[in-house]
């Protein structure tokens, strides 16, 4: 008589099938986008969106690749000038995807200014404390008015333990960013994207509820998290009192692998993707409260990671070709990440996802 299989065993066989179906589907598919107004199905034959992506797509090379690498995240902080974060030791200190071999390699942040021959320049980090490693993740600033201050925020997977990194920053040459604070507590313990909504008041996704800083057995969850699409991570909110004491909260739960994170003009939409399941998720936010309540979500035929509003308001949704992809560029075994820039338009509007680059 066979042996009888465990429920344990008949469970991960279960999840093992469901994991091989979700890497091996087509990245680039016919799907449905469902937006405010109804539904539109768009046909995607190859790296087709709108057009052929060949001639209406141009592939940026730009910033100079030899000065820098391994950049997650960019957001604009003038005319023509981008705030970028990067992290030469991310291959062997990526606590993200589980690699944590080697912290010594300090990542930095840049300026890219592309209005001024693609000048590329270091920013300086002033007062920070010494003997701390910065190893920049997501990164977002607020600023009230074009000459007013630039208030970054910056997600730091330090050595120790991952915060959140408060800098002033002057967007003048030689550019400098002023320390101000560390933002820590268990609520975003594995911070991704930060997106501040005023110099006090931010939101962060927690890409992980598990991680490989967590005691051994522990540690392993982390794995099992993202191999099940177990719905653990959140979206924290964050505010800076006026006695300079920090309060934290959950805005947003049950959401798998947290990150790139978006919100409305007008303070009142807001969205956060999941990595893992391809989903792009709305709340509608309330600009008094900061509250949040889910309103619908989007299934993406590719796994999203950073959000971006493009100069009309719409979200610019980046994103990996697959999760295989993803995962041989972090564990070293490709060193060119296959990467789309597809849009989503904002309000009542419904067209189709294009450029994917």
């Amino acid at each position: 008589m066979p042996k009888k299989i465990s429920i344990l065993t008949q469970t991960l066989l279960v999840a093992v099938t469901v994991w091989i179906w979700q890497i091996g589907r087509p990245v680039w598919k016919e799907f449905t986008l469902s937006f405010r107004n109804g539904q539109t199905t768009i046909s995607t034959p190859g790296y087709y969106f709108a057009g052929d992506a060949n001639k209406t797509c141009e592939i940026v090379t730009r910033p100079d690749p030899s000065k820098i690498s391994h950049c997650e995240d960019g957001v604009r902080i003038g005319d023509k000038k981008l705030l970028i974060s990067c992290d030469p030791g991310r291959p062997n200190w990526n606590p993200v995807m589980g690699i944590m071999t080697n912290s010594r390699t300090n990542g930095s942040l840049w300026i890219y200014d592309y209005g001024n021959n693609d000048s590329l320049q270091p920013v300086e980090l002033v007062g920070f404390p010494a003997g701390r490693t910065f190893h920049p993740l997501g990164v977002n600033v607020f600023r009230k008015t074009p000459a007013g201050p630039v208030h970054a925020f910056v997600a730091n997977l330090e050595a120790k333990a991952s915060a959140v990194e408060v800098f002033t920053i002057l967007d003048k040459a030689p550019y400098k960013a002023f320390y101000e604070r560390t933002l820590s507590h268990p609520l975003i313990h594995a911070p991704n994207a930060v997106l501040p909504v005023s110099p006090t008041q931010l939101y962060v996704s927690i890409d992980h509820r598990f991680t490989g800083r967590m005691s051994k057995w522990i540690a392993k969850l982390s794995f099992f998290e993202d191999f099940l699409q177990a719905p653990l991570g959140w979206v924290a909110y964050v505010e800076i009192l006026p006695n300079g004491k920090v309060k934290y909260s959950k805005a947003a739960n049950f959401i798998n692998f947290a990150n790139g994170l978006f919100l409305s003009r007008d303070g009142r939409e807001f969205a956060v993707v999941s990595s893992v399941r391809s989903i792009l998720s709305f709340y509608d936010r309330d600009p008094r409260t900061s509250k949040l309540t889910f309103r619908e979500k989007i299934q993406l035929p590719y796994p999203p990671d950073n959000l971006r509003p493009d100069s009309e308001g719409n979200i610019i949704v980046s994103g990996s070709a697959n999760l295989l992809h993803l995962g041989e560029f972090a564990y070293g075994a490709v060193h060119i990440l296959p990467a789309g820039f597809p849009e989503l338009p904002a309000g009542s509007r419904t067209t189709a996802l294009s450029c994917p680059r």
